[in-house]
């Protein structure tokens, strides 16, 4: 950024995914680059692949077919990057946590899925005009 700027509001985010399983968790989140090289957390967002469409309705994704996947809970930033700064997306499998169930890829549901129903997830991110995007709630 040339000047300080203000990110103030609640990010969304748009990834166009193909996947070569049924279920997975992503994780999205923004960080501040400062111009030194020292990075601080702004927010995060997960989604759950069979959730993408309704959070009362699993629809498993087919496999190998490119969908879109909103990432509409994002946390409410409001701080003002500095000069020199730039905004960093980073966009991870949610992998095993303390806070959320292991979700391990499989068309099981999750709470009944085991270590046998293991799957190694492949993750494709399709970009280009019209495709995956964020959009950031810069202030005024």
């Amino acid at each position: 950024m040339a000047t300080a700027t203000d990110l103030v509001g609640v990010a969304t985010l748009t990834l166009n995914l193909a996947l070569d399983v049924p279920d997975t968790d992503i994780r999205a989140a923004l960080y501040e680059v400062k111009a030194g090289g020292s990075v601080v957390f702004l927010t995060q967002d997960g989604v759950r692949a069979r959730y993408r469409l309704s959070d009362r309705q699993p629809v498993l994704a087919t496999p190998g077919r490119v969908a879109a996947y909103r990432f509409e809970h994002f946390n409410l930033v409001a701080r003002t990057l500095a000069r020199g700064s730039v905004v960093r997306l980073v966009v991870v499998p949610l992998g095993a946590s303390l806070q959320v169930e292991r979700n391990r890829n499989s068309a099981k549901p999750v709470a009944l899925q085991t270590a046998a129903d293991n799957r190694v997830a492949r993750v494709e991110l399709h970009m280009g005009p019209g495709l995956s995007h964020l959009e950031l709630p810069w202030g005024r």
